[in-house]
């Protein structure tokens, strides 16, 4: 029988989907805002690609059509990486429509990268040990949601007394 997993390795699990959130519900509508994007057509951009998170519970099962879950986790993540960094090129070159369908395969994605963490979590963890690894999988995508976001929006209006010295998209 292979070793158990450390629940400790769940905290950076979710960095990536943290990453992914924290540049949607933080970044994107403040640098849609600044392109001149009405209010409604921002909440648009932002609200409609988490459909597929409301649709959680259907994705486990896609998953039963064969592979390995890590292997599940691992190419649904790295593609959900493409198409998030795909989505700021979008984002900035004013191409909304393709950001749209962009940033909703990169929330399908990541529901499938969950749904299959969340089976890895189940059924490499012992035990005793998977409720220390659910919350630390929690609290690293909370975290780094909450941390990148606030990073992202820094980079973009650095305080004053940063200006002149970081401001990588001016």
């Amino acid at each position: 029988m292979p070793r158990p997993t450390r629940p400790a390795l769940f905290l950076f699990a979710g960095i990536g989907w943290g990453a992914s959130t924290a540049y949607m519900t933080t970044a994107l509508p403040f640098l849609l805002r600044r392109q001149g994007l009405p209010m409604a057509e921002i909440t648009a951009l932002t609200a409609i690609p988490f459909l597929p998170l409301s649709l959680q519970p259907l994705w486990a099962p896609v998953l039963d059509l064969g592979g390995a879950r890590r292997s599940w986790f691992i190419g649904t993540s790295l593609l959900a990486a493409v198409c998030t960094v795909l989505s700021t090129v979008l984002q900035a070159q004013g191409r909304f429509t393709a950001l749209l369908y962009t940033l909703l395969l990169t929330n399908v994605l990541y529901s499938l990268a969950s749904a299959a963490l969340n089976l890895l979590c189940k059924s490499t963890v012992e035990y005793d040990q998977q409720g220390r690894a659910a919350s630390l999988l929690c609290t690293g995508s909370m975290m780094s949601a909450g941390f990148l976001g606030s990073l992202l929006i820094g980079l973009s209006e650095p305080p004053a007394f940063l200006r002149g010295v970081v401001h990588p998209w001016s």
